[in-house]
């Protein structure tokens, strides 16, 4: 058994057929079926069952076969990846991709501990709106993105969870309100930040079947913060994205307090390196952001 005859296994696999999978691997349709032969023969298993009327069906034992194939491959690559590595002295690059208010305050403090700890690892990161990290993820453009999670991300890793506030007037009504309910806000025109932030906050409500007045969509939270400021309605913000606020405008918290989930996503495409891991398990570490 070879990684050659696993990496051809999965590509039939996953195309359904031996021609198609040699145009894809770039060798003849022969080639093929003499790699998952040979698989077969060294399992002592049929791992396909080729019928005219129905065409390249996977067998039982076959599907039993592919996450294992998957781990084997994965590892290979590890190994390959390790040892280019040690004989071309290069440090590893691991590329992160975030959005500003988590990667200005816990970027810092990661590559700080990676520079400390394991020196022979360098982190990259570059910020982006949450549709353009998952954009980046999916490319493989970056190894992993620190972002919003929905219940969609099946492949994603919970850090924490971020508490979304009001941002409203001085002297708004909502001043003297210290249990601010949700369907408190439904009358009011809000303001959210765009590009897949608005997402989960417009879900969150639509949970307990509120539906917000949107006046305003905008590309970043200085601009929500002068709509505010300005009069034209009231923000819906995560607690982190901003610094602090001029004396005109008041932070109101939701009773009970509403939360939008922060994760790591991958793709499940890319195998994860060793090192990347390794870094997604001490970003597991820091349970807070603030801390």
């Amino acid at each position: 058994m070879t990684i050659t005859q696993l990496y051809i296994f999965l590509k039939v696999v996953e195309e359904k057929n031996f021609t198609k999978a040699s145009e894809i691997l770039h060798i003849s349709q022969p080639a093929v079926s003499h790699a998952i032969s040979g698989l077969e023969k060294t399992l002592g298993v049929s791992l396909f069952i080729r019928d005219k009327k129905k065409g390249l069906e996977i067998t039982e034992i076959g599907r039993k076969v592919v996450p294992y194939a998957k781990e084997l491959i994965r590892q290979y690559e590890s190994i390959e990846h390790e040892v280019k590595l040690f004989s071309e002295n290069k440090a590893d690059v691991i590329h992160i991709s975030g959005f500003p208010s988590i990667t200005s305050v816990y970027m810092p403090k990661l590559i700080s501990h990676f520079k400390e700890h394991y020196p022979s690892i360098q982190l990259s990161f570059t910020e982006g709106s949450v549709n353009k990290i998952k954009e980046l993820v999916t490319d493989g453009s970056v190894d992993f993105g620190i972002t919003i999670t929905t219940e969609e991300d099946h492949q994603s890793i919970f850090l924490f969870e971020e508490e979304m506030v009001v941002v409203a007037p001085t002297g708004h009504p909502f001043e003297q309100n210290v249990n601010m309910k949700m369907e408190e806000v439904i009358g009011e025109q809000i303001i959210l930040c765009g590009h897949g932030f608005e997402k989960s906050t417009i879900e969150a409500f639509r949970q307990h079947h509120l539906e917000l007045n949107i006046g305003h969509i905008v590309d970043s939270v200085t601009t929500a913060l002068s709509l505010v400021k300005g009069g034209l309605g009231i923000a819906i913000l995560s607690r982190n994205s901003f610094e602090y606020l001029p004396d005109t405008l008041q932070i109101i918290s939701f009773t009970p307090k509403l939360h939008r989930k922060i994760g790591i996503i991958y793709s499940k495409e890319k195998p994860l390196r060793r090192s990347v891991q390794l870094c997604i398990k001490e970003i597991g570490k820091f349970n807070q952001l603030s801390e």
